[in-house]
C-alpha cells in the first residue's frame, strides 16, 4: 500500500493563490518529528496562539487532551520508524490531529521550518581565508564560471585529469 498525500483542510478559506498546503508524508516525519515535538507543546501553544485553531472551535480540555495523543502519536511513528514498520496509518492519524489542532498560519510556519532546515542541512559553510577568496574568483573569471560551487567542481575535474595524466605517464 502506498501512502497517499493528504491535503490541508483550510480553518479559513482557501487561499485563492500560491501553492496549497500539504500534510505530512511517513518519508518528511524523520525531518520534521523535532520541529512538531517542539509546537506540539504546552509552552509553544501559550506563546503562539495565533499558531493554533481558536478557542471557540476547540475546548482547553479537548485540546490538552489532543496536544498529548499527538505527542504520543510522534514517539509512535518514531519508534515504527526505527524499527521499520509501516507507519502509514499512523501518519495519516497524526495529521488529522494536526489538522484538528494547529491553525493555517501554524501549518505555514510548520512548513517554512520544515524548508529552512532542509535547506541548511544542503548546504555547508567554510571559513578560508581572504587571499583564497580573491584567487578562486580570479579564477571563475578567467574561466567563465558563475558559481564558487563550478569553480571548486572545475578544479577538481582538472585535478582529476592532471592525476590521469600522470598515472599514465608513469606506466
Amino acid at each position: 500500500m502506498t501512502f497517499e498525500r493528504q491535503r490541508w483542510q483550510y480553518h479559513y478559506a482557501k487561499p485563492t493563490s500560491g501553492r496549497a498546503l500539504w500534510l505530512l508524508t511517513p518519508e518528511e516525519f524523520g525531518a520534521a518529528n523535532e520541529l512538531l515535538l517542539k509546537v506540539v507543546s504546552a509552552s509553544f501553544y501559550a506563546s503562539n496562539l495565533n499558531y493554533f485553531v481558536s478557542t471557540d472551535a476547540l475546548s482547553a480540555s479537548a485540546r490538552g487532551k489532543l496536544i498529548t495523543r499527538l505527542r504520543r502519536q510522534i514517539r509512535s511513528i518514531q519508534n515504527g520508524l526505527d524499527n521499520d514498520h509501516d507507519v502509514d496509518h499512523l501518519v495519516y492519524a497524526m495529521n488529522q490531529d494536526i489538522n484538528a489542532l494547529i491553525s493555517d498560519d501554524g501549518w505555514r510556519y510548520v512548513r517554512k521550518e520544515l524548508n529552512q532546515r532542509a535547506k541548511r542541512s544542503r548546504k555547508s559553510h567554510i571559513e578560508i581565508n581572504n587571499d583564497w577568496v580573491v584567487k578562486i574568483k580570479g579564477y571563475m573569471k578567467s574561466n567563465g564560471l558563475g558559481t564558487y560551487d563550478e569553480a571548486l567542481e572545475n578544479m577538481f575535474e582538472r585535478l582529476d585529469e592532471l592525476a590521469e595524466i600522470k598515472s599514465q605517464m608513469s606506466k
